[in-house]
């Protein structure tokens, strides 16, 4: 036991004497004014002073606002599809498995985009027709020739010039290769592309 209150008491004095070896060096707190002066000499350069011995006002550069906020040649052709607002305007109209019929919801899409129209007599309109991945490339083109089609008569129904209204089809060109039920149903489309005059 005594040789254990001996090792404890070694233990002890050494870990109060490392601890107090550390407490030693005391760090030295500047004051406001020594934090100004600091400041100020580091940030201040020679020939930036004013008139009155204060620092100047910043020089601000220059910007050239041309109305350009990118080149031309900085899209390529691909990016340029996603940056056309003009492709999403108006939502696309769905139609059923092998369907170029519009339905009555579908039917309420397209009057949107006729009004459009009867208001903005500038503007032209391509429909682009759209299919799933199923059946032959040959088949989807001409089923999206009649999708596009179908819209384009029911525009021309609700008063829309037919010299307005031009038709595309991509068949399945842009679908989802295998895709799912639901991927397939948002493949079978026309789509609005708004050309404002």
């Amino acid at each position: 036991m005594n040789k254990f209150m001996k090792l404890t008491a070694s233990w002890l004095l050494a870990w109060l004497f490392l601890g107090l070896s550390g407490c030693g060096k005391k760090t030295e707190v500047p004051s406001d004014e020594d934090t100004t002066t600091q400041l100020g000499d580091e940030f201040t350069k020679p020939g930036s002073l004013d008139e009155t011995g204060g620092v100047g006002q910043p020089e601000v550069p220059t910007i050239i606002d041309d109305g350009n906020f990118f080149n031309e040649g900085d899209l390529n052709d691909n990016a340029s599809a996603f940056t056309d607002p003009s492709k999403d305007m108006f939502d696309p109209v769905y139609f059923g498995f092998d369907q170029s019929s519009l339905s009555g919801e579908e039917r309420l899409k397209v009057e949107r985009v006729a009004n459009f129209l009867m208001t903005n007599a500038a503007s032209t309109v391509i429909v682009e027709g759209h299919c799933d991945w199923k059946g032959t490339t040959e088949y989807n083109l001409s089923l999206g020739e009649r999708r596009a089609s179908a819209v384009k008569q029911f525009l021309i129904a609700m008063g829309v010039q037919a010299s307005r209204i031009s038709v595309s089809s991509q068949g399945d060109l842009n679908a989802t290769e295998n895709g799912g039920n639901s991927s397939m149903a948002r493949d079978r489309k026309a789509r609005f592309i708004v050309q404002q005059g």
